[in-house]
This record gives structure tokens, sequence and C-alpha cells, in this order.
């Protein structure tokens, strides 16, 4: 079966080159640095709800998409200060998907221990990649 993807960067991890608008009127280069901004969380709940919407899934099928990759950081779970949890905009994706027919793997990057934060949320590892000092760098999960 052939498999025909897309990346959704820029959704869940906010990286200004992918969405400069997010960014615009404060001096924030990344996720970390923004969210200590005035209104950082009503801005990224908006963002979260409007940059990838039902109409995308809908159109991704219709364009013969039959699987996307969600790169996500650990705080999606827990929103570790000063990042918030989107544990409820993820699980809406992988029901978006599952309607519109697309496989949805979760690239999860991290900087702490990611095989218990995947077995606490019930996941099941398909791959690691790891830096050349042996740190985990991302992880692909079915959930």
């Amino acid at each position: 079966m052939a498999l025909s993807g897309v990346n959704l960067g820029g959704w869940f991890i906010l990286e200004k080159w992918i969405t400069p608008a997010v960014f615009a009127g404060t001096e924030a280069v990344d996720e970390y640095t923004f969210m200590q901004t005035l209104g950082a969380r009503t801005k990224l709940r908006q963002h979260h709800k409007t940059f990838i919407t039902e109409k995308d899934f809908a159109w991704m099928r219709e364009h013969g998409i039959t699987i996307v990759r969600i790169p996500v950081g650990y705080w999606i779970v827990w929103g570790d200060a000063p990042y918030v949890s989107s544990l409820g905009r993820l699980d809406w994706a992988f029901a978006m998907a599952k309607k519109y027919g697309i496989a949805g793997p979760v690239c999860l990057y991290s900087e702490r221990n990611l095989f218990m934060l995947l077995l606490e949320a019930g996941a099941s590892v398909l791959r690691t990649m790891t830096t050349t000092y042996g740190n985990v760098k991302g992880v692909a999960v079915r959930i």
C-alpha cells in the first residue's frame, strides 16, 4: 500500500518560521518565549482551533493524503509551565483523521522521559530517533 503524507508542523509546536503571524507583535523566537508574552495562552488556544480544521482533514482526504505526521512536545499532556496542555485538541485531531480515513502518527519531541510518558498515555512506541549522544530526539507512536 502506497502512502501519501503531509506534516502538520507548526500546529502543536510553534515555530516562528512556520507561523510568523502567531508571533507578530512579540519579541518571542520560539514557543517557550512566546508563552511568556501577554495574552499568549489565549492566542495559542485560538491557533490550535484554527490552524488545522475539519475542512483541512476533508481536503487532505479528497487529495489522496493517507497519513499525517503531527509533531508535539511533551508538554501537550501536562502543560508544564509556561506551556499549556493541548491533549484535548490532539484527541480531536485523531478523531478527524479517523473520520476521514487518515492515519495519524505522532512525533513526540522531548527532553523528558519519553517512554514513561508514552506508557502513561497508553501509546505503543513504533520507532525512536536518537542523537549522536544517545538523547532521544523524537518518537513515532500509535495511540
